[in-house]
């Protein structure tokens, strides 16, 4: 469309909103069932208590001009939460500069409104993110105060200092959302519009034309900036780091998917060091989560401590963010806008394609799983629809790009990115399914030979702790386990992966039995194997507790992947250790097993919790989560 046409446009978009303008002041006072907002907090609602978290509130406009208010009433009687928080929005006149939060009780729905120069400046995962992580919990608990003090704070610090430029229309949104009655402004009001909304249309458009992005251009994620931590609370630096952890491991997996679409492009430069920039990256985060880690062990024993080791989760975010947000802007510089969507489309019609055709023995791998390993196979029962919803979203989204290559670049582009991102997600689901396929063909092909193992290890420390005339209680948990192991192997259906974790960890626990009870060069033997046995069930758990957490990223929150990166590091401590120190390997690869589990029954929590609070954000994406 061309610039000629496009001003012609919004000429007659001008004249048709002026009409519009002249019912909609007639009608305004008149919507049927919205309330006025008559303060920060309005709450309507018999289930709610609620009060104003004047704090937060107040840091919001002091730091950013922003101005947020809250509605809580007891339902919308049947209406979409997000048509209704429209209506308040329209009937209170809410401007650029201001933040709109519906609560319905006791229809566990909510609703983010956040004006145009608020949204421009908090992205999509933040709001997501401040959502899942701040406004949801606290709904839950019944925190309503809380809740809005969340909305709050998150807004104040996922935003930044370019806020105080929409000081003018929230101000316009606090005086109207504060009066009750006709007010001058319903004169005064469309006489500005009339005049001045057909030049404010064109020179927007004029403005656009010389701002828009090309095809290939993205915003930089990460870029934390540089936040001061010297004034801040030490529950406020939990926040903040909390914030940039989970910032930061998107950050990661967004920068790995973006590396990948600019492999696919010829002759693109500089991956090298962008590669080089995810790396070091992703070991910030790995250093960030151990010290993450401390925290929730309860490490440090002093308030100067836990500061300090707040300090450095925060240190480490911010160098990681700030090193890929550079490379992000080197690569966008050297693409010049540049976009090569069609043929992007066609290499990404070909790896759905690959997905697709993986579908049939996926489905064959899952019946298995029922028959003869049904515990085992409760992280991926959900993988294979949630994999074919991704599927058909990037059909549609390529088919959208495909329209739109020709006339469109910077559509296309998204509709590219949109495909990409899906058949990679759809590919980790099913790649999960494939994962726990092998683990039951290797259950089914060893688990004869390891239940003998582990009954020869057995006898082997019985006679052992018989020799030296010591009582070895341990014996009594690693007999436990192998007629266990027996009993899960042959009951009806067999739960073949079960029965082999249990006989690896016989076999294990045996080993170290002997172990402990023989001299000289025989004990360093069977720690080694001890040690492997055991480093091979903690792979098993982390490999577990990865695939669902990946599968399910929106909705798991930073303590399962707090666990889940401590998991990794001492998993690949003990593999380290394996031959130099066995012992140590050993209790390194426990402690990730335990590590793991518990990175798996957090993430399910959430992914649970997620399910009874429906909400959404400006996209209007309400309902479940």
């Amino acid at each position: 469309m061309n610039t000629v046409t496009r001003v012609t446009l919004a000429a007659l978009c001008a004249l048709a909103i002026q009409a519009t303008l002249v019912f909609g002041v007639a009608v305004h006072a008149q919507s049927p069932g919205v309330p006025q907002l008559d303060g920060a907090v309005t709450d309507l609602s018999d289930a709610a208590d609620v009060s104003s978290p004047g704090t937060s509130l107040s840091r919001l406009e002091e730091d950013r001009n922003y101005q947020l208010y809250s509605l809580f009433i007891d339902s919308t009687d049947s209406r979409p939460i997000s048509d209704y928080t429209d209506d308040v929005v329209r009937l209170n006149n809410l401007g650029a500069a201001d933040a709109l939060l519906v609560v319905a009780v006791r229809d566990r729905t909510y609703q983010l409104w956040l004006g145009d120069t608020i949204a421009e400046e908090v992205s999509q995962g933040e709001q997501d993110r401040l959502l899942a992580n701040g406004v949801e919990p606290r709904l839950r608990a019944g925190d309503y105060t809380g809740a809005v003090a969340a909305a709050a704070d998150g807004i104040r610090s996922n935003s930044g200092s370019s806020a105080g430029s929409g000081s003018n229309d929230s101000s316009s949104g606090n005086e109207s959302g504060s009066s009750g009655g006709f007010s001058i402004w319903w004169v005064v009001l469309p006489l500005i519009f009339f005049a001045g909304l057909p030049i404010f249309m064109i020179w927007s458009l004029r403005r656009e034309a010389g701002s828009i992005r090309e095809p290939g251009e993205r915003a930089t994620p990460g870029s934390a900036g540089q936040r001061s931590t010297k004034a801040a609370t030490t529950e406020q630096l939990h926040v903040q780091a909390n914030e940039l952890l989970l910032k930061l491991d998107e950050a990661v997996h967004e920068a790995q998917q973006e590396l990948g679409f600019a492999e696919a492009r010829a002759g693109e430069a500089g991956l090298d060091e962008f590669l080089a920039a995810i790396d070091g990256a992703r070991d910030g985060l790995r250093r960030a989560f151990a010290a993450r880690q401390l925290l929730d062990d309860g490490t440090p024993d002093s308030p100067a401590m836990v500061r300090s080791t707040l300090e450095s989760v925060i240190a480490e975010c911010e160098s990681a963010l700030n090193g890929i947000a550079d490379e992000y802007r080197k690569i966008a510089d050297e693409r010049k806008l540049e976009q090569d969507a069609p043929n992007a489309i066609k290499r990404l019609r070909s790896d759905l394609a690959a997905l697709e055709s993986r579908i049939p023995d996926t489905v064959l791998a899952l019946s298995r799983f029922e028959s003869q390993a049904p515990s085992g196979s409760q992280p991926v029962s959900g993988n294979l629809p949630e994999a074919r919803k991704r599927i058909a979203l990037a059909q549609d989204s390529l088919a959208r790009g495909e329209q739109a290559a020709g006339n469109d670049g910077p559509v296309a582009a998204r509709e590219v990115r949109i495909a990409q991102n899906a058949i990679a997600e759809a590919k980790v689901l099913l790649d999960a399914i494939n994962n726990l396929a092998a683990q039951l063909a290797e259950a089914q092909s060893n688990l004869p030979a390891r239940l003998a193992e582990a009954e020869q290890s057995m006898q082997a420390a019985s006679e052992r702790a018989a020799a030296s005339g010591r009582a070895v209680p341990e014996l009594v948990e690693v007999r436990r386990q192998l007629e266990e192991a027996r009993r899960v192997a042959s009951a009806s259906p067999p739960d073949l992966l079960a029965a082999y974790q249990l006989a690896r960890h016989a076999d294990a626990s045996a080993d170290e039995l002997v172990a402990s009870l023989m001299k000289g060069a025989a004990d360093a033997e069977r720690d080694a194997s001890a040690a492997s046995h055991e480093l091979s069930v903690a792979r098993g758990e982390y490999e577990r507790a990865s695939d669902y957490i990946r599968g399910r990223r929106a909705s798991v929150g930073s303590e399962a992947r707090t666990r889940l990166a401590e998991a990794e590091r001492y998993l690949s401590s003990a593999q380290s250790f394996v031959s130099s120190e066995p012992r140590q390997s050993l209790e390194h690869a426990r402690r990730a097993s335990t590590l793991a589990n518990e990175a798996y029954r957090l993430a399910a929590n959430d992914f649970d919790d997620r399910q009874t609070w429906g909400g959404g954000n400006n996209d209007g994406l309400g309902g479940i989560l």
